[in-house]
Order: structure tokens, then C-alpha cells, then sequence
């Protein structure tokens, strides 16, 4: 988004009309005498899962990129039957790795550096999603359509990446076979017990935050947390939680301010906006872990006095801590509700992976956790500096 004063004017601009216009025909749905602001304007839409997130990459940081996987035991799956594009699937997650010289991703790569460059959202109507979105002022994105692949509807997203959509009217929700053929299976690892992915977090300037808030609450049945201040060892983060009604889709808008915090610090060094973590859900956070230390997934590293801290604070019992004291987990508790977390270590310019386990139907995010997380994220960056 523009910084200018001008683009910041048609930034407001157009934020304003997707807010009032979404309002007005939010009431004009159970107020039959008033007339909706946009006749044949498609209802919000509810996101029932992330179809994949893609990672656009060069022969180099895809080494990197998938030996990450693997230690995650991911399998490659699938490989495009054109394209150096492949698919790495766990459980329903699907990880594309795209290397290719040209398109959309090799543009991201050149213009951010290695990221995600484009995110799958499945809905009921994909054409009807991009309907409303784009009627609320969303541009839409489209690129050459090569012979036998699907042209899958889609928009533009947070700093430039692309959101597509993926439903079950056409042959959408068959992309996986139709672009891409099954690649043969040297190893076939044991699964780490990554069911889903749980939520992605995308960083942002706090000038954008309402943007892109307005964006997704506009199009999307989302609903808002309340704002919470992540305290940084550099700075604070403000942190805008947003989800479907069952949870399906849940998204974190990170707003940073300060270049020294490690958000701000990734978007300096990514050139903008955009996603900055991906967390996976598990069942059991403790059999995953044991998984993940047999395929060497590089964690980070907690420091020891949090969980002499946590045993005080939630009266733990000392073999429980010391089992996540061992496995470097993060611990919340909210009532009975409980919440469990693995960090990957950061690379990409900040990006990083999560493991997450919720019980009792625990809703938030390990809030209270988050400067300890971002402390251990500091001292590692600060070490890989030394080294």
C-alpha cells in the first residue's frame, strides 16, 4: 500500500466504502424495507479450511526450504507436471515449494526474497467469493493459464501475495491431480501427527493493520479478538486475532512499528508486508515431539527460568514441567482450556514455523508466552550473527 499523502487517501477511501457498503448489506439482509447498497452483491463468506500456502523460492533456499520439511516429516508428494513446482503434504496440509524462473512467485521472490507468495482458502463458491471481493474494491489477480492447468479464482492479498480459492463445484478441489502427477518414494517418513494447519500470522506496518482488517472482516466471516500488545525486547506488536465461527481459518495481523523488533526487522528485510509464520496443529504435542526430534527439527531453545516461572504460576506438577522443560514447549492454561507450543528455529528473514496443540477448546494464542518466544527469537539471531 501506498505511504504517500494521496495513497493513504485512497487507502482510507476505499476501507471506508468496503466497511459501510459490507454494514449495509449485513442489514439489509434482516431488514427487508431497506434496499442493499449493492444489489446482487454476493453474501460474506465463510472459509471452511487452508487449502495450501505456497512458497515461492530459488534452487538454493529450496534446500533450505525443504529440508525444514522434512524435519518436520513432510513428504514430498507430488511435483507439477510442467512446472518446478511440488507439493509437500503432511495430514490436510499442503505445502507448494514453487522454484520457478518465471510467473508470480519468481516476482514475490525477486521482490521479498524467499516467502509466501500465495495462500489457498477453500469456500463453497469460489467465483462468488472473488465477486464480493472484488465489488468491495479487492483487485482481482489472474496470470496466463497454461493448456491442462485450472484457472482457480483469486484476489490479491497482504503485501502483494495472492489469495486463491478452492471449492467443490467444479474441479477446483482436484488441482492436486490434474497439475500434478505422483513423484516416487525413495523414504516414506513417519508422520509427526501435523493434522492441519491451525493458524497463519502475517506481519504488517500498524499503519496497514486497519487495511487489512477491513479487507478480510469485509469479504470473510471472521470474527475479532480484542487487540493485544506483544511486548518485544525492542519494542511492542500489536497483535489482531481473527476467525471463522468454528475456527477453520484463523489469522494473526501482526503490526509493527519498530525496525529493532523482530517483526519490524522482517519487514525490512523481506521489503514489506506478508506471512511470517504458519503454525501446524497437533493431538498431541508430546508424541509430535518425540517424532520431531527423530528427524532432527531444529526447535528453539527456551530459556530455563520460564518454566521455573511457569510451575509458580499455573502450581505444575515437576514432572510435568520437566517434560516440557526437556522438549522445549510452551505451556497457557485459560479455566481447563490448554495450549501448547514448539517453535521452529526463524530463517527466511524471520519466517518461522509453530506447533500447536489446544485442549479443552482453548481459543487464544499463548499471548503470555509471546516475549518469552520472542526473547529466545532475539538471542538466536543474535548468535547466527556471532557465528
Amino acid at each position: 500500500m501506498s505511504t504517500t499523502t494521496d495513497g493513504s487517501r485512497d487507502t482510507h477511501a476505499r476501507d471506508g466504502y468496503r466497511a459501510v457498503v459490507s454494514l449495509l448489506d449485513e442489514v439489509a439482509q434482516t431488514e427487508v424495507t431497506l434496499p442493499s447498497p449493492r444489489p446482487g452483491l454476493p453474501p460474506r463468506v465463510y472459509p471452511t479450511g487452508v487449502e495450501f500456502v505456497e512458497f515461492a523460492v530459488d534452487e538454493a533456499n529450496r534446500e533450505v526450504m525443504t529440508s525444514v520439511l522434512r524435519g518436520m516429516s513432510f513428504r514430498r508428494e507430488r511435483k507439477h507436471v510442467s512446472k518446478s513446482v511440488e507439493l509437500w503434504r503432511q495430514g490436510a496440509i499442503n505445502i507448494v515449494v514453487n522454484s520457478e524462473t518465471q510467473g508470480f512467485a519468481s516476482e514475490a521472490l525477486a521482490e521479498h526474497g524467499p516467502c509466501v507468495c500465495d495462500m489457498g482458502l477453500r469456500v463453497q463458491d469460489a467465483d462468488q467469493t472473488v465477486a464480493r471481493a472484488t465489488a468491495l474494491g479487492a483487485p482481482e489477480f489472474s496470470q496466463p493459464v497454461g493448456a491442462g492447468e485450472l484457472d482457480i479464482p483469486a484476489i490479491k492479498g497482504v503485501g502483494g501475495s495472492v489469495v486463491h480459492f478452492i471449492d467443490e463445484k467444479s474441479d477446483l478441489h482436484r488441482v492436486w491431480d490434474i497439475e500434478f502427477e505422483p513423484v516416487p518414494k525413495a523414504e516414506a517418513p513417519q508422520p509427526a501427527g501435523l493434522r492441519r494447519i491451525d493458524h497463519v500470522a502475517q506481519t504488517m506496518r500498524y499503519q496497514e493493520m486497519q487495511s487489512w482488517l477491513t479487507y478480510y472482516t469485509s469479504t470473510f466471516q471472521l470474527e475479532k479478538a480484542r487487540v493485544v500488545d506483544v511486548a518485544d525486547p525492542s519494542g511492542v506488536v500489536l497483535s489482531q486475532a481473527l476467525s471463522s465461527p468454528e475456527g477453520e481459518v484463523r489469522l494473526n495481523l501482526n503490526g509493527a512499528g519498530e525496525r529493532r523488533t523482530f517483526a519490524g526487522a522482517f519487514l525490512a528485510e523481506g521489503f514489506g508486508a506478508g506471512v511470517q509464520h504458519i503454525a501446524f496443529l497437533t493431538d498431541d504435542i508430546f508424541e509430535t515431539s518425540e517424532h520431531l526430534a527423530s528427524s532432527k527439527f531444529q526447535r528453539l531453545e527456551i530459556a530455563s527460568n520460564y518454566y521455573d516461572d511457569l510451575k509458580v504460576h499455573f502450581g505444575l506438577s515437576s514432572d510435568f514441567v520437566a517434560s516440557l522443560r526437556n522438549a522445549h514447549i510452551l505451556y497457557d492454561r485459560e479455566g481447563d482450556a490448554e495450549y501448547f507450543q514448539i517453535y521452529g528455529l526463524p530463517f527466511f528473514n524471520g519466517f518461522f514455523f509453530e506447533i500447536v496443540q489446544r485442549k479443552g477448546g482453548y481459543q487464544g494464542y499463548g499471548a503470555r508466552n509471546a516475549p518469552i518466544r520472542l526473547a529466545a527469537q532475539l538471542h538466536h539471531s543474535k548468535a547466527m550473527k556471532k557465528a
